[in-house]
């Protein structure tokens, strides 16, 4: 899957512009390989949960 194949999926999945998905950096995270480092860097990592968005769009609805 592309990066916009991924970001006009997600739009249509949230209601939220495809130019709103992009600008939120959605991407698929790539699988973990054998190079485990069990002490990561440190950075913030966003996590969407999707029922929760349905139902903020439901209610907007």
């Amino acid at each position: 899957m592309s990066q916009a194949e991924l970001d006009r999926e997600v739009s249509r999945a949230t209601g939220e512009s495809v130019g709103t998905i992009r600008r939120q950096g959605v991407s698929i995270l790539p699988l973990p390989d054998d190079s485990f480092d069990d002490e990561p860097e440190i950075f913030t990592i966003r996590i969407i949960d999707w029922d929760e968005q349905d139902a903020i769009h439901r209610r907007a609805a």
